[in-house]
């Protein structure tokens, strides 16, 4: 039934697989888990949400479009916990011993995040939003 408690600090924020070919795994996953998938309007980049209910629930985006660094990179998901700061969080998960793969950043128009190792090798993100003003 998923996550009771989404997009709050501390808990579950995003989803997010890089795959070899968003249209092949946006279609195994419409066909297996009977979500919608779709292109992510204003987006910086290619980008395909998926969606649950209407709502966004996770993302995905072609390996190749994060340029020729991240060829390596395996098909994967990746986890982003919610923060309401992302450089302090970043900031104490290291001083407990984590190593910041990617510092804070900015993702123009959506929010600020960190990819992040835990002392165990685990690699997980934190994600701060963009406050709305509603």
């Amino acid at each position: 039934i998923g996550a009771e408690i989404v997009q709050e600090p501390g808990a579950l924020m995003w989803v997010e697989l890089m795959a070899k070919d968003t249209s092949q795994a946006a279609d195994f996953y419409e066909k297996v888990l009977g979500v919608e998938t779709g292109p992510m309007e204003g987006a910086p980049m290619p980008y395909t949400t998926i969606k649950v209910g209407g709502l966004d629930v996770a993302g995905m985006m072609n390996i190749s479009d994060m340029g020729p660094e991240a060829a390596p990179v395996p098909p994967s998901w990746s986890i982003y916990f919610g923060t309401s700061d992302a450089d302090n969080s970043a900031e104490k998960a290291k001083s407990l011993g984590a190593t910041v793969i990617v510092p804070p950043s900015d993702i123009p128009g959506i929010g600020r995040f960190s990819v992040l190792k835990d002392p165990q090798g685990a690699v997980f993100s934190v994600f701060q939003p963009v406050q709305s003003n509603d």
